[in-house]
């Protein structure tokens, strides 16, 4: 009598080529996605409340921080604004404009990434809009402005060039206990379909 001999994998192998599977299907680190995630989707962090200290925040330690937090909120753009995103981020990274700043706010796309903070640089001679346009465009609808006090407004220098958002309602960051304050919010920007 001849008894067919039938593989039955481990249980580890199961998973192993499981998660390589949900890898190459979901992750935007896959090479086959890498591309594709790159040109769709721009995240945009910042701190809320802005802290005010004496150690510079430098943009590393921004998008270390971005890294580990979890989108908040989508917001679909269309084509030729986040283009101009885009083109913003490409230009900082050849330029590296950002790198003296005391970060507030980080921008970025795979691996691009640009920080905007307490100091201005100007790459707009290279570009045909203005980047304060741009940068201000993106502080407005990923909703920056809501989680400043409209006395600390007057201080931003594209408050002062754009005037307060039309939109802006203040939001105190609400949280009942104090070891529980969010420190940091994302946003993803999407381009429309």
């Amino acid at each position: 009598m001849n008894r067919k001999k039938y593989f039955f994998p481990s249980t580890s192998l199961i998973t192993l080529v499981v998660s390589m599977l949900y890898i190459s299907l979901f992750s935007c680190t896959s090479a086959s996605t890498n591309k594709k995630c790159a040109e769709d989707t721009i995240f945009v962090s910042y701190f809320i409340p802005e802290i005010e200290n004496s150690v510079r925040i430098t943009c590393n330690m921004m998008s270390d921080n971005s890294r580990k937090l979890k989108t908040e909120d989508i917001i679909y753009l269309d084509d030729d604004v986040f283009n101009n995103i885009q083109e913003i981020l490409i230009l900082n990274a050849e330029t590296r404009l950002d790198k003296e700043c005391d970060s507030r706010l980080i921008i970025e796309s795979d691996s691009l990434k640009m920080c905007v903070g307490n100091c201005s640089s100007d790459i707009s001679s290279k570009i045909n809009f203005s980047i304060d346009s741009i940068v201000y465009f993106v502080k407005c609808k990923s909703n920056y402005y809501n989680f400043k006090k409209t006395e600390d407004l007057a201080c931003d220098n594209l408050i002062q060039k754009f005037g307060i958002p039309s939109d802006y309602v203040y939001q105190e960051n609400e949280q009942k206990k104090q070891w529980q304050i969010k420190m940091m919010r994302k946003i993803a920007f999407v381009k429309k379909k």
